[in-house]
C-alpha cells in the first residue's frame, strides 16, 4: 500500500491498528456479511480508517479538519486507493455549510468500493464557522480541539503504548517500525522484570535501570513528536448536520476518534436523529469514559457490547455500542 502521510511515525501505528488488529471488526460493522450501509467517519486522518470501511460498505462520511492531513485522505482514499475511480469536487451540504469532495468509488477484487464523501471540518457539540484546533506535524494523529488537547496524557500513554509494544519480537502488528533504534529498544524492554516475584536482586536493579531509560527515551521522543504544533481555525459541523446534508435514514456505523473531543461529538447528535444510528465505535480516553459510556445508554436503545484497553496501562479505551434488537 503507497500512502501519502503528514508524519511517517503514526503510520504504521494505525495501519496495523486498522488492517491488521481489525480494530473495526466486521462484527462491529453490519451483519454477519461484515457489511454495511452508511459509516460516518469522524476523525478520519489521513484515510486508513476510510479505506477500511470503503470496502466494507456502500457509503462512506470521512471528516477531517487539519488542510494537511485532509489533502492526505482525499489522495489515499481517491487517487491511490481507487484507482480508474472519479474524484470530483462539490459542494455536498450547502444548507449545512459542509464542505468537501466526493470521491466515487472503483471495483476492486471483484467487491464494490464506497462512495466516499470527504469533508474537511470537524465535528463538534454545535455548528460553528471557525474553531480552534492544533496540529501535530510530526504526529498527526494526535490532533484535536485545541481546548481538548493534553500533552502530559498523550506522553503518558505514549510511554504505555510503547513498553507494551516492545514486548514483542517486531514480527507482529506492534505498530513499530524496524530500525536499530526500535531494535536497542527492545533489548532494554527485555531487562525489565514487570511483576515477576521471582527476579533476582541483579535483575531487579536491572529492570530499574532499564525501565528508567526506556522512559526518558520515550518522552524525549514525544517531547519532539509535540513540537512544532500550531493552532488552526476549522469550520465544525455536527453530526446531525451531517446526517441532514446527505439525507440519511440510517446510519450503520458512527466512529468517533478525535483526542478527547468524543464528548463534543456525541452532544452533537439531536434527539431525534440517535434513532437512525445503529453503532458506534468510539476511542475514548478516560476523563470521559463514564460519561461517554452514560450518553450512549442515554439513549435507551444501545447497549456497550464491548469496552476494550487499547494498549498496556494507557488511558485510552474502545467503547462499542450496538442498538437492541426489539424483543
Amino acid at each position: 500500500m503507497r500512502l501519502r502521510y503528514v508524519s511517517r511515525a503514526d503510520v504504521k501505528f494505525m495501519h496495523d491498528e486498522i488492517f491488521e488488529r481489525e480494530c473495526y471488526g466486521c462484527a462491529a460493522i453490519a451483519d454477519a456479511a461484515g457489511r454495511a450501509g452508511v459509516v460516518i467517519d469522524v476523525g478520519a486522518n489521513v484515510g486508513l480508517s476510510a479505506l477500511w470501511f470503503a470496502a466494507r460498505s456502500d457509503v462512506v462520511i470521512a471528516c477531517e479538519p487539519i488542510p494537511r492531513t485532509f489533502a492526505a485522505l482525499v489522495e489515499n482514499v481517491g487517487a491511490r486507493e481507487n484507482r480508474g475511480g472519479e474524484t470530483t469536487t462539490r459542494d455536498a451540504a450547502t444548507t449545512c455549510g459542509v464542505r468537501g469532495v466526493e470521491i466515487k468509488g472503483a471495483a476492486r477484487d471483484g467487491r464494490g468500493m464506497a462512495t466516499v464523501y470527504a469533508h474537511d471540518v470537524g465535528v463538534g457539540a454545535e455548528r460553528r464557522d471557525a474553531a480552534d484546533f492544533v496540529e501535530f506535524p510530526r504526529a498527526a494523529g494526535w490532533a484535536t480541539r485545541e481546548n481538548a488537547r493534553d500533552d502530559a496524557e498523550t506522553t503518558e500513554n505514549l510511554i504505555a503504548y510503547v513498553l507494551d509494544a516492545l514486548k514483542g519480537d517486531g514480527g507482529g502488528d506492534d505498530g513499530l517500525e524496524s530500525n536499530v533504534v526500535v531494535g536497542a529498544g527492545r533489548w532494554l524492554r527485555a531487562r525489565v522484570a514487570d511483576d515477576d516475584d521471582d527476579a533476582t536482586p541483579l535483575r531487579r536493579l536491572a529492570s530499574v535501570i532499564a525501565s528508567f531509560v526506556l522512559r526518558v527515551a520515550v518522552r524525549c521522543v514525544a517531547a519532539y513528536m509535540l513540537s512544532g504544533a500550531r493552532v488552526v481555525k476549522r469550520p465544525v459541523v455536527t453530526v446531525s448536520d451531517l446526517i441532514e446534508a446527505h439525507g440519511l435514514d440510517s446510519v450503520d456505523l458512527l466512529k468517533i476518534d478525535v483526542e478527547r473531543a468524543e464528548l463534543d461529538v456525541l452532544n452533537g447528535v439531536d434527539e431525534t436523529d440517535w434513532g437512525k444510528i445503529q453503532r458506534v465505535h468510539l476511542e475514548c480516553h478516560d476523563s470521559n469514559f463514564d460519561r461517554a459510556v452514560e450518553v450512549l445508554k442515554s439513549k435507551g436503545a444501545f447497549d456497550v457490547v464491548r469496552v476494550d484497553a487499547l494498549f498496556g496501562s494507557a488511558r485510552l479505551r474502545n467503547i462499542r455500542a450496538s442498538r437492541r434488537v426489539a424483543s
